[in-house]
């Protein structure tokens, strides 16, 4: 079965290689981010590459979408960026809502959420890191992808 797959993200390290393997496996893949490399770019040639903003409007005209896997967040620490803490944590949740939104309009029947092991402090389970282990980590991105994990549940409700 061949699925039309939204990556958000899609310009950065992993959201770049989930689209190559899903490309590899057949599937129509939609590339969402604000920015791709030249090298990027010549990899997920067969893919539809957006470089945009993320929002609802950035994919309307793509039709049909099964999967929409998010991955797209802003990882460069807030100071860095002219943000505070909280807006840090807030603009993170923003691109996540957006991103169900889009997964609501295309009726997408399923929905990732791409957390990250810098929800971990380097003290959180010996460094070895297990469904079970509890990440303490409290910088503004471990605080958003903690957020991200509960919002995705709650949506999945």
């Amino acid at each position: 079965m061949r699925r039309t797959v939204l990556i958000t993200g899609a310009g950065g390290f992993v959201g770049s290689h989930l689209a190559e393997g899903f490309l590899a496996m057949g599937d129509t893949v939609i590339a969402l981010d604000r920015d791709f490399d030249a090298p990027t770019r010549r990899r997920l040639v067969d893919a539809t590459i957006i470089a945009a903003s993320l929002s609802v409007d950035a994919v309307a005209a793509t039709g049909r979408i099964d999967l929409v896997i998010h991955g797209a967040a802003i990882t460069t620490p807030p100071e860095a960026v002219g943000l505070t803490g909280a807006q840090h944590v807030a603009s993170n949740i923003d691109l996540l809502l957006t991103s169900l939104d889009i997964a609501r309009a295309h009726k997408a029947s399923d929905f990732v959420f791409l957390s990250s092991s810098g929800v971990f402090a380097p003290t959180d389970g010996d460094g070895v890191h297990l469904e079970s282990t509890v990440p303490t980590a409290d910088m503004p991105y471990a605080v958003a992808k903690r957020a991200g994990e509960a919002a995705t549940m709650a949506a999945a409700g």
